[in-house]
């Protein structure tokens, strides 16, 4: 079993304590469940192309809407944003590989990887349609993403903030 330690370091049989026992059979999903107002606030960690990976999903609506964040944040920066969304969309953040608790690259990545990944991500967690909100260098991705032929992802809407570009080929 599975327990928390309590103010008074007695053993607590509360919910997630139960819930962190029935899911322990599956080391690479850790689950915090957080009672926000009337919304549950779910934070996992998943494992994406040997990368483990700290996300969130908040809200119960309908409709996807993706936060990709700005270079050298976390996904917390953007709760405000989240908060706006979460009575009409089921809202999806991540910290991206090398930020927040997520682990680093094992090389240095650029846009392309940053969007591959992102792209592995989604379809890890069965998304095939949303709104897509990016800051900074998560609008550079979005602008990557929107830009391919051949995406196996429906891009809704994009909203991109202060997003850095993508810089064209130099020739010679």
């Amino acid at each position: 079993r599975k327990w928390h330690a309590t103010p008074r370091n007695q053993r607590g049989n509360c919910a997630l304590c139960v819930l962190m026992h029935l899911l322990d059979f599956h080391k690479s999903i850790i689950f915090t469940l957080l009672k926000t107002g009337k919304l549950w606030r779910i934070l996992m960690e998943i494992q994406v192309n040997g990368y483990n990976i700290r996300y969130k999903i908040s809200g119960d609506g309908p409709k996807n809407a993706v936060i990709l964040q700005g270079w050298g944040t976390t996904m917390e920066v953007y709760d405000s944003i989240k908060n706006i969304l979460v009575d009409k969309y089921r809202v999806i953040q991540m910290d991206l590989p090398g930020f927040g608790s997520s682990d680093e690259p094992k090389e240095p990545w650029g846009a392309k990887e940053y969007s591959d990944f992102t792209l592995d991500f989604l379809h890890e967690i069965g998304v095939k349609e949303a709104v897509f909100i990016g800051h900074s260098y998560g609008g550079r991705i979005i602008i990557n993403l929107a830009s391919r032929e051949d995406i196996p992802i429906n891009m809704t809407k994009l909203l991109l903030i202060d997003s850095a570009g993508i810089l064209p080929t130099k020739t010679k």
